[in-house]
């Protein structure tokens, strides 16, 4: 697991930020789904990463859009 600092939150299903080692990173909040383990702001916590597919892309589509076979998360933006 990896260790986590949630910054900011704009609730269950929304963006939050994190910090992680001291990157500042954008995410997709399902970490506070329940009030009893919703992390406090300031307070670190464990998370897993997971991807997530859009079911209106086709699998010809996703696989053709990496050509040179990259693994791994890349930083697009803050």
């Amino acid at each position: 697991m990896t260790k986590a600092i949630l910054i900011s939150t704009n609730g269950p299903y929304l963006d939050a930020i994190i910090d992680i080692a001291g990157e500042s990173l954008c995410v997709f909040n399902e970490f506070s789904l329940a009030d009893h383990s919703m992390p406090r702001l300031g307070e670190e916590f464990d998370i897993e990463f997971s991807n997530e597919l859009s079911d209106d892309e086709d699998w010809e589509a996703m696989f053709s859009s990496n050509p040179d076979h990259r693994v791994g998360l890349e930083k697009i933006e803050g």
